[in-house]
């Protein structure tokens, strides 16, 4: 039975120490990483919840300027770099507002200089740090230890990475899919990037998908170490090669690809787990069979020698 002290703590919780941070991951811009974030705040705020918006980039999409409209948006601080004006998010003055939640989009950005943090993320440590919660999104070839494995793909360097231990950091990640053809479709109709710029994407495109090709084919023995990386390499060359500069093979000739190598591998790794399990079961047997025989010495030790006294004995009586 629980004491009126248990009851007490039970029904007022501790108090917070530190906000939590959601995150939003794809493979690709275009997937909808942002539109599931606003998405997400809509209903918070529907529910009563304090959200706001602390940088969302549209990026000229209209849907998404639309749904950001619904929500009341901390303005952003005008930067002057080089003659040039740019419009980041204000730290302080989300700060001050302390909503319960802000939407702090591209966890990556490198800030401009004069910024409080050089890079978006250590803003969003800050605002944790004040219990507030955030919401952001981020795509996988801008995880840090991942960057140089892209550029060994194809060729293109990731210039702004978000360090692995930022990822840990996260409360809940939210991994954002779509086929490849479905992203074409959505390129297309000009809801990722302006049309002007798909036929320059698409020659770009083109080398990373022998690079993309060419890493896949590269074998490796089953069993080994190697097997696991490379089950992590191909997923994100798959994510790369699917939609890289926004771009997508026509067909799904990629997916296809991924497809069947993933289940090539799969059936090496079942092959090598198999393997290791059957070693392990003779290297049991063996140690089963060894204390058996032990065992066994040990009875026949304390077992022959009475065993042969009434022997020895008759052996005395006729001498």
């Amino acid at each position: 039975m629980k004491t009126p002290e248990e009851w007490l703590a039970e029904s007022n919780p501790a108090e917070r120490t530190k906000g939590s941070l959601k995150l939003f991951l794809g493979y690709a811009p275009g997937v909808g990483k942002t539109f599931s974030m606003l998405s997400e705040a809509i209903r918070r705020h529907s529910r009563g919840q304090d959200v706001v918006i602390g940088i969302v980039e549209t990026h000229g999409r209209k849907g998404i300027a639309e749904l950001a409209s619904q929500m009341e948006t901390v303005p952003r601080r005008m930067m002057d770099y080089k003659g040039t004006l740019f419009a980041e998010m204000d730290l302080d003055a989300i700060l001050e507002r302390k909503p319960l939640v802000v939407l702090v989009d591209e966890l990556a950005h490198t800030n401009i200089p004069g910024c409080k943090n050089r890079k978006r993320y250590e803003d969003v440590l800050e605002i944790l740090e004040n219990k507030i919660d955030v919401i952001s999104t981020v795509n996988i070839q801008h995880i840090e230890s991942i960057a140089p494995t892209v550029r060994a793909i194809t060729g293109v360097p990731v210039r702004e990475t978000v360090p692995d231990w930022v990822l840990q950091v996260s409360d809940e990640t939210v991994m954002v899919d779509l086929t490849p053809e479905a992203l074409q479709n959505r390129m297309r109709r000009g809801d990722v990037y302006g049309t002007e710029k798909i036929e320059q994407a698409l020659k770009n495109f083109k080398n990373s998908v022998h690079a993309w090709s060419n890493e896949v084919y590269s074998r490796p023995r089953p069993g080994t170490r190697e097997v696991r990386q490379r089950s992590w390499r191909l997923g994100l060359s798959w994510a790369l090669g699917c939609t890289l500069l926004g771009v997508t093979v026509s067909g799904g000739l990629l997916e296809r690809h991924h497809r069947s190598e993933v289940a090539r591998i799969a059936a090496e790794q079942h092959a090598a787990e198999q393997q290791k399990q059957l070693r392990e079961q003779q290297a049991r047997a063996q140690v089963s069979d060894e204390a058996l025989l032990a065992d066994v010495d040990s009875d026949v030790s304390r077992q022959v020698p009475s065993a042969l006294e009434p022997l020895a004995q008759m052996m005395d009586e006729t001498k």
